[in-house]
């Protein structure tokens, strides 16, 4: 019965890191979709804007259905020539059946660090 309840567990820890892999890549596609239409227009290149990227990923962590909450995070980077956006945020899951097995106590960490970039379009 132990045995179970900790595959159950890990089960769970397991299915929150695919959600919040799933959540925070599609924030950090969605912010890299938020390009600066000023230097579209001044330089005819496709940049990243860091203050809209920013509020979007930041939406889109918030609302997300996980199974846990977030702790840390997110942590928006932007490299200087506007064209790639890392993103890193944590979630604290607890155990479902953790809490009845002696010797178990609190609640498992996840930690994600996912990128994305601009596509370039010919």
């Amino acid at each position: 019965m132990m045995l179970s309840a900790i595959a159950v567990d890990l089960s769970h820890v397991h299915l929150a890191r695919r959600a919040l892999v799933r959540a925070a890549s599609q924030a950090a596609d969605d912010g890299a979709g938020a390009i600066s239409e000023e230097s579209l227009r001044n330089n005819g290149v496709a940049r990243i804007d860091p203050a809209r990227a920013s509020q979007i990923i930041r939406y889109e962590l918030a609302v997300a259905d996980l199974p846990g909450k977030i702790t840390d995070g997110p942590h928006i980077e932007f490299t200087p020539d506007g064209q790639h956006i890392n993103v890193t945020v944590d979630l604290e899951v607890a155990p479902i059946f953790g809490k009845a097995v002696r010797g178990a106590d609190g609640t498992d960490r996840i930690h994600v660090s996912v990128s994305s970039r601009v596509l370039a379009t010919s």
